[in-house]
C-alpha cells in the first residue's frame, strides 16, 4: 500500500480478519485490561496465552476479515480508536504510536455490530434488533450501559451524530434523537425522506451544525439543512467526479469524501458548509472510515486498516481552556454555549464539592478535563518537588476514583511565566514521568482583573473580555485561550459566544488540548 499513497503519508496500519466465530485480534504486546460484562450475553472476551504469543509477533496488529472490508467502521477519541467490523464485538485500540497499534480492550455482543457513532463519552451501536450504548469514559474498561430494543421493520443502514443529536437511517425513514441525556436517547421525530432528492440507498451520512452530507446511489453528495427537523431543506449537490461517493466525514473546516470506485479521497473546504469547495485529492485509498485532525483511518479490500497523514492547509485552530471550576453558577452556562456552537473545550478543574454532576456533564459532552493541581496553592506547590508531585497525584486520583478518567494535560496554577527556569524544568520532568503535557496560554480574557467591575456597565465589560481574545490572536495558527469558570465569572461566560463567533470569522476551528 505504501506505493499507492500520494499526497498522504502512510504512517502505520492494522489488518483485521474475523469470522462469525473466530476473533483474531489487533496485534497486542499486552492486553492491559478487559471489559465489564452486562446481561444478555454481552460479555468481555479475553485472549489465552497461546494466542497472545502468536499475534504479538505482528507489530501492525489485528488481522480480521470483514466482508465487505468497507464494513469496518471506527470512531476516535483522544488516543483511542473504537472499531467495529460487522462481527459481534467492539475493539479498542491504542493509536498513540501508528507503527505499533495495540488492542487494549474488547467488548463482545450477542449480535453483529457494524455501525458506530460517538457523542461525548458514549458510543452508539445500532444493530438489527437493538441499540447498544457503551460508556467509554475509561477506554480500558468500556461498559455497555444500555440495550434498547429496535422495533423498526427496517434495519438501520446508517447513523450520524451532530452535537447532541443522533440520526438513524433505514431504507424508509430517518429517526432523530436528542442525546441531551446520553444514556436516555429521546426520539424527537421520524419522517420519510420523500422530499430528499437522491437520498435513496444511502451509503454514508455526516451531519455538522445541522447540515447533512448524504452519499447515496446517486452521483454526487446531496446537501440538506436539518436544522429544522420538521422542514428538511435540499441545498444542492456537490459532484466533482464521475464515480460514486461511499463515505463522508467532517473535521474542522474540511470534509473528506471517499470515491470508492476511483480509490481516492477528495478534500473540501467547508467554511461555507452549504457551498463546499474542492481543494485536493489523495489517490490510492480504497475506503476511508474515520478522520481525526490531520490523520485518516483507511481500509482496503483485504480489510487492512492503515493510518495516513493528510495534507495540511494551514488550518488555524483555537483551544478554549477554562480554569478553576467547575461551579454551579458558571460552568453550565459555558457548557450550554459550547453545545450550541458544537465546540469542545479543555477544563482545568479543581476539587469542588457538590458538583459531581457537572464534572460528569463535562466528560459526557466530549470535553477534556485537565489537571490543575489539588491545592491551587502557589507557595505549597513551589516549595518542593515532593509537594508538587503529591499534589498532582492527589488531583489525578480524585478524578479517576470518581469518574474512571485519567487526565493527560496539566496547567500550573498561575502558569509557568513567573517561575524560575530550573523550577519549571524540575516540575515538568515530573509531569512527563506521570504522562502529562503541560500548557500555558497565548491570550486571555483577563477575567481575573480585580478592577473589572469599575470599567463600565455589563455590556462594556463583556465586549472588553471578548475583544481581549479576538483582537489578541495575532493570526496565530494555534491559539490557546484562557478564561475561568469559578464562581463570579459571569462576564467571561457571557463573552464566550462572542469569542467563538469572532474567532470563526477569522477562520479558526476549535479543538481540545489533547489533540494539540
Amino acid at each position: 500500500m505504501d506505493n499507492q499513497i500520494s499526497n498522504g503519508k502512510l504512517r502505520g496500519g492494522l489488518t483485521i480478519k474475523a469470522s462469525h466465530r473466530i476473533l483474531i485480534f489487533l496485534s497486542v504486546i499486552l492486553i492491559l485490561q478487559f471489559c465489564h460484562p452486562i446481561s444478555d450475553n454481552v460479555i468481555a472476551e479475553t485472549l489465552d496465552g497461546e494466542l497472545q504469543k502468536t499475534v504479538s509477533q505482528n507489530k501492525f496488529g489485528i488481522e480480521f476479515q470483514a466482508f465487505p472490508a468497507q464494513g469496518i467502521k471506527a470512531v476516535v477519541k483522544e488516543n483511542f480508536a473504537f472499531v467495529t467490523a460487522g462481527i459481534a464485538g467492539l475493539f479498542v485500540v491504542d493509536i498513540q504510536d501508528p507503527a505499533n497499534l495495540r488492542q487494549i480492550a474488547y467488548l463482545d455482543f450477542p449480535e453483529a455490530v457494524s455501525l458506530i457513532g460517538i457523542c461525548g463519552n458514549h458510543i452508539y451501536l445500532p444493530t438489527q434488533n437493538n441499540l447498544f450504548i457503551v460508556d467509554i469514559t475509561d477506554p480500558l474498561h468500556p461498559a455497555c450501559v444500555l440495550k434498547i430494543p429496535q422495533n423498526s421493520d427496517e434495519t438501520v443502514i446508517n447513523i450520524a451524530m451532530d452535537s447532541d443529536r443522533m440520526y438513524m437511517f433505514d431504507k424508509k425513514n430517518i429517526k432523530v434523537f436528542s442525546l441531551e441525556n446520553p444514556v436516555e436517547p429521546l426520539q424527537l421525530t421520524s419522517f420519510s425522506p420523500d422530499n430528499m432528492e437522491g437520498a435513496v440507498k444511502i451509503s454514508d451520512v455526516a451531519v455538522l451544525n445541522g447540515v447533512a452530507y448524504i452519499a447515496s446511489e446517486q452521483k454526487g453528495i446531496g446537501i440538506y439543512n436539518f436544522s429544522d427537523i420538521k422542514n428538511i431543506v435540499y441545498k444542492g449537490q456537490y459532484n466533482n467526479s464521475d464515480g460514486y461517493y461511499s463515505e463522508v466525514d467532517f473535521y474542522g473546516n474540511y470534509a473528506y469524501l471517499n470515491m470508492q470506485d476511483n480509490n481516492r479521497i477528495e478534500i473540501l473546504n467547508i467554511s461555507n458548509i452549504e457551498k463546499p469547495e474542492f481543494i485536493n485529492a489523495i489517490s490510492g485509498v480504497q475506503s476511508i472510515i474515520c478522520v481525526e485532525g490531520s490523520t485518516a483511518y483507511v481500509v482496503n479490500d483485504l480489510g487492512y486498516m492503515s493510518i495516513i497523514d493528510l495534507p495540511q492547509y494551514h488550518q488555524k485552530t483555537a483551544y478554549i481552556t477554562i480554569d478553576d471550576g467547575p461551579s454551579r453558577s458558571i460552568t453550565p452556562i459555558n457548557l450550554d454555549t459550547l453545545k450550541k456552537y458544537g465546540v469542545k473545550a479543555t477544563f482545568f478543574v479543581l476539587p469542588r464539592t457538590g458538583v459531581d454532576d457537572i464534572y460528569k456533564r463535562i466528560l459526557d459532552e466530549g470535553h477534556v478535563i485537565g489537571n490543575h493541581s489539588y491545592s491551587h496553592d502557589y507557595n505549597y506547590l513551589n516549595n518542593s518537588t515532593d509537594n508538587f508531585k503529591k499534589d498532582v497525584l492527589k488531583a489525578r486520583n480524585l478524578i479517576f476514583k470518581k469518574f474512571k478518567y485519567t487526565s493527560r494535560v496539566f496547567r500550573f496554577p498561575g502558569g509557568t511565566m513567573g517561575l524560575k527556569k530550573s523550577a519549571v524544568k524540575d516540575r515538568t520532568d515530573i509531569l512527563a514521568d506521570l504522562g502529562y503535557r503541560y500548557f500555558d496560554w497565548d491570550v486571555t480574557t483577563a477575567d481575573t482583573d480585580p478592577n473589572l467591575k469599575t470599567y463600565g456597565n455589563e455590556e462594556y465589560i463583556v465586549n472588553l473580555l471578548a475583544n481581549n481574545v479576538i483582537k489578541g490572536t495575532k493570526n496565530r495558527e494555534k491559539l490557546i485561550i484562557l478564561m475561568h469558570d469559578s464562581p463570579g465569572k459571569k462576564y467571561s461566560a457571557k463573552a464566550l459566544p462572542k469569542i467563538i463567533e469572532g474567532l470563526q470569522k477569522q477562520g479558526y476551528a476549535f479543538d481540545v488540548l489533547t489533540n494539540y
